[in-house]
């Protein structure tokens, strides 16, 4: 029986997010846990750490940035010690975008129109934070607001100079 649960998640890059149990037992502890991610459910074996891979939910090589309603059950053989629902908020594909963007001006020798992108650069860079706040306020809705708008001006940078 669970007498504190203190489940969360942390995003470690853009391919795992790492479950961690900190909650305390009445001295007998789970021995399953179910987790499921959109339409699948794994099932593994209790461990305070466990490691969820975009390949083995989204069977992509990445988390998509977004939203995503994380259910985990922590069982034994007989009955379940508790579920919870875990709400989170992908960033990674979207900041490594951006740190790109600024990295490559940064870089770049072209003084035509740098300023120009200096000043698009801190507007990313503006948003992503907006983007980060609404998450932490758990405000989901307009973090998908912003996450859109910066995907939208992203879309097709690919390239190294003005």
């Amino acid at each position: 029986m669970v007498l504190n649960e203190n489940v969360y998640l942390v995003q470690c890059n853009c391919t795992e997010l790492k479950l961690i149990d900190d909650s305390e037992y009445d001295g007998t502890l789970p021995t399953k846990i179910e987790i499921k991610i959109k339409d699948i459910t794994l099932s593994y074996d209790y461990t305070p750490e466990l490691i969820l891979k975009s390949k083995d939910f989204l069977k992509t090589v990445n988390y998509k940035d977004g939203a995503y309603d994380i259910e985990v059950k922590y069982k034994d053989l007989s009955n379940v010690y508790f579920t919870k629902i875990i709400r989170t908020f992908i960033t990674c594909n979207i900041q490594y975008k951006v740190d790109s963007f600024i990295y490559d001006i940064l870089d770049s020798d072209c003084t035509s129109c740098k300023k120009e992108k200096i000043k698009e650069a801190l507007d990313y860079q503006f948003y992503l934070e907006v983007l980060n706040y609404s998450i932490v306020c758990s405000d989901f809705e307009r973090a998908q607001i912003f996450l859109e708008s910066l995907e939208n001006n992203l879309m097709n940078y690919n390239c190294k100079n003005c």
